[in-house]
Parts: C-alpha cells; sequence; structure tokens
C-alpha cells in the first residue's frame, strides 16, 4: 500500500498494516491503541492521535512527529535528526515548566489547534508557530533563537512576561494578557494587537495602515489616535479614554465605552458609540457614523463645523450641542431635546418635526419651518429664534437673545418670558399674536418689543389698561391702520411705555423710557 503525497492513512486498533509505503508530503494517523514504532521517512507525517502511543521513534530530516491531544510517548525520547519536526497538534496543549528545554536540536512546531505554554524557568529555542497554534509565554520564560509566527497564528504575553520589538504580520494576532507586558511593538497590515484587562503597553507601539487593535474587558486605552487605515475595536467591558479618528480611521465600538473628549475627524468612522457621563463626542463635517450614538447621563455630542446631523423619523437626539459650522435638522417624526446651539451653529426643526428645551447661544440660530414645533426655550444674548410661516412655538425665554415670529407664525396658548438680561421679540404680524394666544411676560428694560407690522410715526397712539388684580393688562399700539393688542404679564405704567421707530419701518416698544441713541442700535 502507498500513501501519496497530501493522503493520510489512519491505522485503527486491530488493523492489520501489511507493507505501507508513505511518499513525500503523505501522512501516517495512528489510532488509540495503537503503537508506532521505527523510524518517520523524511519529508512525511506521522500523527499520533488520542489514546495512541510512540515508541522509540526517530525523527528524520524533514519529517514530522504530530502530537495531537492525548497522544503518548513512551520508552526512550524520540531522536530527532537535523530539520526534523516535532508538532504539537490539534487540541493538545505542552506546558514546559522549571528545567525543561525544547526545540534547538529539532525544529519545534506548534500545528493548527494545538498550544504551548513556556513557564517560568523553561526554555523554548526557535519555535514555528503555524497557523491555528497558539504560544504562550509566562514571566521568567526563556525563548531563544527566532520565534516564526505564519499568518494565522498567535503569541501570547502571559503574566510577569515582557515582550519587545516584536513586528505583528499580517494574519498574526498578539494578544498581551493580564500582566503582560508589549514594548515597542509595530502591527504590520493584517495583524492583529489584542489587549486584555490588565495587559500594560510600554515604549512606542506602531500600527501601520491596515492593522487592527482590539480592546478586550477591562483594557482602558489612553489618548488614541486612530490613524488612517487603522481600525480599533472596542469590546464589552473595555474603554477609550480620549480618542482622535483620523480620515480613513475607524473606532468600532463592539459593547465597550468612550471616556474623556473623542474627536471624529473628515473621514473617520465611528460605530455603535457609547458616550460615558462627562464624556465628549465631537463629529467633524465629513465624519462617518453608523448607528446612532447612545449618550449616558451628563455626556455630550458635539456636532463640529462641517457636520450635519439628520434627526430623522423615531429618532430622538438629546442634549446635543451644535458647534460653530456646525448643523441640526429634526425631520418629520424627529425628536429633539437639550440642544445647546454655540455660536456659528444652526438648527432647522421641519414640518413634523419637535424640538423641546433648546439653548441658542451668542452666535447660534434655531429656525422652525412650516408645521415644525418648538416647546421651551432659551434664547441668550447674541442668539437668534426664528418661528417661520406655519411654525409654533410653546414657550419661550428672551435672555439677551432675539425671537421673531414672523407673520403665520404661531406663539401657541404660551409665554413668552423676558428674562432679566432682556432681549429682543420681534412680532411680524403683531395683529394677530394675542388671537394664537401668545402671552409676554416680564417684559421691561432692557427688553425690547419690536412690532414690525405697525408702521411708526409720531402720530402713532399707545394705551395700557391693566386687568383687575393688577397682574396683567393689554398693551394697544395703532399707526392708524394697523393695530396691536398684547397681553402683558405683570404691573405696569402706561406713562412709562414709549415707541421708537425700530428703524426697518416698524415700531420699537420700551418701558419705561430709555434714550434714543440706544433705542436705534437694538437688533431687528
Amino acid at each position: 500500500m502507498t500513501v501519496s503525497s497530501g493522503s493520510t492513512l489512519l491505522i485503527s486498533s486491530g488493523s492489520t498494516q501489511g507493507s505501507i509505503t508513505v511518499s513525500s508530503g503523505g501522512t501516517k494517523e495512528f489510532g488509540s491503541g495503537v503503537t508506532a514504532l521505527g523510524s518517520i521517512v523524511a519529508n512525511t507525517t506521522m500523527q499520533l492521535d488520542s489514546g495512541a502511543v510512540g515508541s522509540v521513534l526517530t525523527v528524520n530530516s524533514g519529517s514530522t512527529l504530530r502530537l495531537m491531544n492525548g497522544a503518548v510517548l513512551s520508552g526512550a525520547a524520540p531522536t530527532f535528526n537535523s530539520a526534523g519536526n516535532l508538532q504539537i497538534g490539534s487540541g493538545n496543549t505542552l506546558t514546559l515548566t522549571t528545567g525543561q528545554t525544547s526545540g534547538g536540536a529539532f525544529n519545534f512546531q506548534i500545528g493548527n489547534g494545538g498550544a504551548v505554554v513556556v513557564s517560568s524557568g523553561a526554555t523554548l529555542s526557535g519555535p514555528n508557530v503555524l497557523s491555528g497554534g497558539t504560544l504562550t509565554l509566562m514571566g521568567g520564560a526563556t525563548v531563544a533563537g527566532t520565534t516564526t509566527l505564519s499568518a494565522g497564528a498567535t503569541e501570547q504575553v502571559g503574566s510577569g512576561f515582557t515582550l519587545s520589538g516584536l513586528t505583528v504580520s499580517s494574519g498574526v494576532q498578539l494578544r498581551v494578557l493580564s500582566s503582560g507586558i508589549t514594548s515597542d511593538t509595530t502591527v504590520n497590515s493584517g495583524g492583529t494587537l489584542t489587549l486584555l484587562g490588565g495587559a500594560s503597553l510600554a515604549g512606542a507601539t506602531t500600527l501601520s495602515a491596515g492593522a487592527t487593535e482590539v480592546l478586550s474587558s477591562g483594557f482602558t486605552l489612553n489618548n488614541a489616535t486612530v490613524a488612517s487605515g487603522v481600525t480599533l475595536r472596542v469590546s464589552t467591558g473595555a474603554v477609550v479614554s480620549g480618542a482622535t479618528v483620523s480620515n480613513g480611521g475607524a473606532l468600532i465600538m463592539s459593547g465597550g465605552t468612550l471616556s474623556g473628549a473623542t474627536t471624529v475627524s473628515s473621514g473617520g468612522e465611528i460605530s455603535g458609540a457609547s458616550v460615558a457621563s462627562g464624556a465628549t463626542l465631537t463629529l467633524m463635517g465629513g465624519a462617518v457614523v453608523v448607528g446612532t450614538p447612545t449618550i449616558a447621563t451628563g455626556g455630550t455630542e458635539q456636532i463640529g463645523s462641517g457636520y450635519l446631523l439628520n434627526v430623522s423619523s423615531g429618532q430622538t437626539a438629546t442634549g446635543i450641542v451644535v458647534l460653530s459650522g456646525g448643523s441640526e435638522v429634526v425631520y418629520s417624526g424627529g425628536v429633539e431635546s437639550g440642544t445647546v446651539i454655540s455660536g456659528g451653529g444652526a438648527e432647522t426643526v421641519s414640518s413634523g418635526g419637535r424640538a423641546s428645551s433648546t439653548v441658542v447661544s451668542s452666535g447660534g440660530s434655531e429656525t422652525i419651518l412650516n408645521g415644525g414645533i418648538l416647546v421651551g426655550a432659551t434664547i441668550m444674548s447674541g442668539g437668534s429664534e426664528i418661528i417661520s410661516s406655519g411654525g409654533t412655538v410653546s414657550g419661550a425665554t428672551l435672555s439677551g437673545g432675539t425671537l421673531e415670529i414672523t407673520s403665520g407664525g404661531t406663539a401657541a396658548g404660551t409665554t413668552i418670558t423676558f428674562g432679566a438680561a432682556g432681549g429682543t421679540l420681534i412680532l411680524d404680524d403683531s395683529q394677530n399674536f394675542t388671537s394664537g394666544v401668545g402671552v409676554i411676560g416680564g417684559f421691561g428694560v432692557p427688553g425690547f418689543l419690536d412690532l414690525a407690522d405697525i408702521s411708526y410715526s409720531s402720530s402713532n397712539t399707545l394705551g395700557f389698561v391693566e386687568a383687575g388684580g393688577n397682574t396683567s393688562g393689554t398693551l394697544t399700539v395703532s399707526d392708524g391702520t394697523h393695530t396691536a393688542v398684547l397681553t402683558l404679564l405683570g404691573q405696569y405704567v402706561a406713562g412709562n411705555f414709549t415707541m421708537q421707530s425700530d428703524g426697518h419701518g416698524g415700531t420699537l416698544i420700551t418701558d419705561p423710557p430709555v434714550d434714543q441713541q440706544s433705542l436705534l442700535t437694538q437688533p431687528h
């Protein structure tokens, strides 16, 4: 019988072997209960399965003795001639302990599914880790010669061991276990560096384009830079504390958490983001976001320059900060709550969209389009809020900013409140403001009422009638053709109201009198 190259002959217990010729590249496999004796022909493989016994074997040049899980060597140790191979096969874990030495005189291989652990005081020389094999180095172990890692191989750095200057090639994985240390590591394209909880990095870690870094539960990576072509994967229980994702880089959150400040630049990608309390995620224009980020209470998502955040039907965006140059659009069925619009930032609420508790800071702007709804907004000094025709505002506080309700816009059953910092309320259709059940509260210096549809002239009339109980009253302003009747909450004196041109053809109201110059410099 001849076993040709690439073929395997299984010899089971009780079988008759007869005359067997194994050609170069062939494999002779011994099953449970079978004893293998003699020499292994050059360039062939002898495999001992679980329960098989190898006795007084000679491994010739180019031949391989493969020990599977449960295989037994009896009698004298195998004799290895030059270039003979000992391979730890599938399911077999060989642990070298203090004083034991393996390799050197022969080629030591760790095959697919095989594993070798080199403990403190043990020495392994020139190991060759094949695809699917695993080599683990513990503190105090010695590895002599060159370790060869084939594509698909794994090398593990165990507790107390420091591995320095390793280059992780394509297809190879370097795993750093708890209390293991890797120093000055380079990961080439296709290589993977995996860091478990308690692992340590020393020196410089270089990740080439195409490399992957994986953070496992319990590991925290500080101030990460995800360069072009690099992938950083963060598993459940792992943390990235501060990161910059560059153009072409990818940060894949597979259950892990972001703390500190993370910025995703144009062309960078983030997936499955989970932002912890106190942490910040900033998305710049051109950033790629896969999935909706999860923001913990106290965490912040920031929309940077050039980035457009679309809040679509069924989505809810909470606590967004829109930075200069950033934009947020809330579409029909979308909900936004607690957005802060910074200077240079903008938000638009489209028909069917809903925004609530918005803060418009200096230089920021928010526009409520036809069919859009705003519930509760604070407009800070220098901020601008516009309620377009068909848009609705329900509750707003002016804190130095400007709120304009255009013709057809509605303040529905609500109070527009002037805070201590005042501000400007522009009513393009003041004649119909009260018909929308709009009420004005807290009006007074430094606040301004700009009645854009009431043409200013010195012949305009103004009257105020206090309601019973002295908690509100009616302010009436007329240019002879158009008349605005406004409900004001609080106590006022008719003689303290003043009228002035708003500089755009309308009438500006203040209470009490202010000088001509200050009136003319207020925004429209």
